[in-house]
């Protein structure tokens, strides 16, 4: 075996946490296998690389689509700043995208990976561009628009492009050396692979977040929230930096990413509750009566959510590799838990969002909405942390509490109640104009979440085969 499969072999071991072991079955497998399980290995190879071309060919077409959004809004925007900025950036990724696909798809050429991520580059630069120039500092698409949302979905989206193509020539090289894994080790490189977007996004988001609040802090907009931000940007940053750099391995197993993880969430939860819900990402106006409207500094605001939000999924894609390297943790409750965790956040978020609003209009008789936002973020808060304290790992615990009632009867039952509880609070609160839910808020998107959060954790809890589900 040459030097270079000797690299190829090592490199494949670290996909997996179980060593030594892994590495020998590898190579058996590699110098053993028969020539006809061979080939339908390569095939399955070979059908994963059309798989994602046929994803990176509907990435192109999305970033042509996109791309004609902001040429057209930036045409509209007659007298904005930046607006030939604009038009000539949507011209300049028509150009690319639109031919790239016509000989993608059209001509069947293709082009090597490195051409591809050169390719994805130059669009990344171009985007990351227009997001500075277009979306900070009373640019063209400053405020949330279709422009705005345009010109972050072609960053996000050419980001990805990046990464895909990235993965295709991992794919392709691990054939050419002839690098064949069993089916679960497979399924260990695709859920290792699938935190690096989740970080990436958080990096942008992370990054526009500091931006934002250096903005806010240089125009002395509530000084002392803009430093949350600028301290909880860098914090982030160096962060995922950290997780970039080292391996799973050398970082000590997937645990310890879902507790850098769990770092993540707690930091920009405490960023959306004191930069979103108020100055410097939202600011507000009374008008009397009880009434009040807002406007969201968007890049501010939105980054804040996204980062948020992103962190959610970071938790839970560790989470995933957790319980697939780790067995000593392997229960479907723990996921259910999480899922719980998640709704704890999301009616904590209402709750202090009502909370605010009263405080803004002085009294919460004022406005019957904000006393229900509170009373009901109270109330999901509350049953969410009683079902995890009921079904935390301690099992001596849980059997004695829950010694009458089955443990998913009870699951199933506080499902259903936090299904209705916030399919209520999603038609009482974000539909009447005189919410303060009613405008695109922290306490709205909270509310939406919670509502989706419930409905999965219903689903999950749902007891199609009791035996395993109370795992």
């Amino acid at each position: 075996m040459s030097m270079s499969e000797d690299d190829d072999v090592e490199e494949l071991r670290e996909y997996s946490e179980e060593g030594q072991d892994d590495y020998q079955d590898v190579v058996k497998q590699r110098d053993g296998m028969p020539e006809e399980e061979y080939d339908e290995d390569r095939d399955d190879w070979r059908d994963a690389t059309t798989h994602k071309q046929t994803r990176r060919d509907g990435i192109l077409l999305s970033l042509s689509g996109f791309a004609l959004l902001v040429f057209i809004e930036a045409i509209l925007s007659k007298g904005a700043k930046f607006r030939t900025a604009a038009i000539i950036m949507g011209v300049i990724s028509l150009l690319l995208t639109v031919p790239k696909f016509v000989l993608n798809v059209l001509m069947d050429k293709r082009f090597s990976e490195m051409i591809e991520i050169l390719f994805g580059v130059a669009l990344l630069i171009l985007w990351s561009t227009g997001v500075v120039a277009l979306t900070f500092n009373n640019g063209v698409f400053f405020t949330p628009g279709t422009g705005y949302f345009s010109t972050w979905f072609n960053l996000i989206l050419s980001g990805y492009y990046i990464f895909l193509n990235a993965r295709i020539s991992n794919i392709r090289q691990i054939q050419k050396n002839k690098e064949i894994t069993e089916g679960k080790d497979a399924d260990k490189i695709s859920y290792k692979r699938g935190a690096s977007p989740v970080l990436a996004a958080i990096w942008f988001t992370s990054l526009a977040v500091l931006t934002q609040s250096i903005i806010a802090l240089n125009n002395d907009v509530e000084v002392a929230r803009a430093k949350y931000g600028i301290s909880a940007g860098v914090f982030s940053l160096l962060i995922i930096i950290l997780m970039l750099t080292f391996s799973v391995k050398t970082f000590g197993g997937w645990l310890n990413y879902f507790y850098m993880a769990i770092i993540l969430l707690g930091i920009w939860t405490v960023v959306v509750l004191s930069c979103t819900m108020t100055d410097p990402f939202l600011f507000k106006f009374d008008l009397g009566g009880g009434l009040s409207t807002s406007a969201v500094v968007a890049n501010g605001f939105y980054a804040s959510l996204g980062s948020f939000v992103g962190s959610m999924m970071l938790v839970y894609k560790c989470h995933l590799n957790v319980l697939l390297y780790e067995a000593s943790i392997h229960s479907k409750k723990t996921t259910r838990l999480l899922y719980m965790t998640f709704l704890m956040l999301t009616s904590f978020l209402v709750f202090v969002q009502g909370i605010q609003e009263c405080n803004d209009i002085k009294s919460c008789n004022r406005n019957r909405f904000n006393t229900a936002g509170i009373v009901l973020g109270f109330i999901s808060f509350f049953l969410a942390s009683v079902t995890m304290w009921f079904l935390r790992p301690s099992q001596h615990t849980t059997e004695y509490v829950m010694e009458q009632v089955p443990v998913s009867t009870f699951e199933v039952g506080v499902g259903f109640v936090l299904v209705f509880l916030w399919t209520a609070s999603s038609i009482a609160l974000t539909f009447p104009s005189r919410s303060p839910f009613y405008e695109t808020s922290t306490g709205y998107f909270a509310i939406w979440s919670s509502f989706i959060l419930s409905i999965i954790y219903l689903s999950a809890a749902f007891p199609d085969n009791s035996k395993v589900n109370n795992k």
